[in-house]
């Protein structure tokens, strides 16, 4: 384990659980620098730091302007100072900091000095994507793309600096501790403060799973993802 100070991050493409996890996490005292919220509307999502948007707007400009024909190395300069700037204000004050944009700035957080703890938010596929889909109308192969492009970043990061994986389903299954357990593994938060939690807010089991349709049975990325997240819940992975 590294001597640098523990960011505990939040990662995975959205619409699976980042909030709900979160509000947990923020009811119990985990500084998120954000207010705390009374109510929040599951649809809409929650906790998600405004400075880390503009952390990663700035990014996607250096990126624009390294990809340009025509040199620009002040502008890239600017553009990654303006982003670790952000990073910083938000990570001095803030423990945990979730996104569905924060898995492509978890190097440049490990950059500033920090030690990425990675938190992934897992959900399978099918479910992910009927309510991705229902928010923003993408069509299948953006939301196959986007889902394996996070997650296999994702298990990148885990491997590298070390986390836990939280499963969506699990979250809502009372019988279902596991992910608590790692979790306060990692936090060092009691196991007891965040199920007593997660009993407040919750107040209904997972649907049931979707099956992956028959033309996706072809998605070897799909099946590898899930098979890796579906192994690693409940489990402390250490950096290596």
């Amino acid at each position: 384990m590294s001597e640098k100070e523990s960011r505990y991050l939040i990662v995975g493409p959205g619409r699976t659980g980042s909030s709900l996890l979160s509000a947990i996490l923020v009811n119990i005292g985990a500084s998120f620098d954000l207010p705390v919220l009374e109510n929040w509307e599951s649809r809409a999502g929650a906790y998600e730091h405004p400075l880390i948007h503009s952390a990663r707007r700035w990014q996607l400009r250096m990126l624009k302007i390294d990809d340009s024909l025509i040199p620009n190395g002040i502008g890239e300069s600017l553009c990654a100072k303006r982003m670790q700037h952000d990073l910083r204000e938000v990570l001095e004050r803030a423990c945990y900091v979730k996104s569905s944009d924060l898995v492509w700035l978890v190097h440049p957080i490990y950059k500033l000095g920090y030690w990425p703890r990675i938190i992934v938010s897992y959900r399978d596929f099918m479910g992910y994507a009927r309510s991705r889909y229902l928010k923003y109308g993408f069509a299948m192969h953006q939301l196959v793309q986007m889902y394996v492009e996070v997650y296999s970043t994702a298990l990148l990061e885990l491997h590298t600096f070390g986390g836990c994986v939280i499963d969506y389903a699990d979250m809502l299954t009372e019988r279902e501790t596991g992910w608590a357990n790692a979790l306060s593994q990692i936090s060092g938060i009691s196991m007891q403060s965040i199920l007593d939690e997660r009993g407040k807010i919750v107040d209904h089991e997972p649907r049931p799973a979707l099956p992956l349709y028959d033309f996706l049975a072809c998605q070897d990325d799909l099946t590898r993802i899930q098979d890796s997240f579906e192994a690693l819940k409940g489990v402390v992975v250490e950096p290596k």
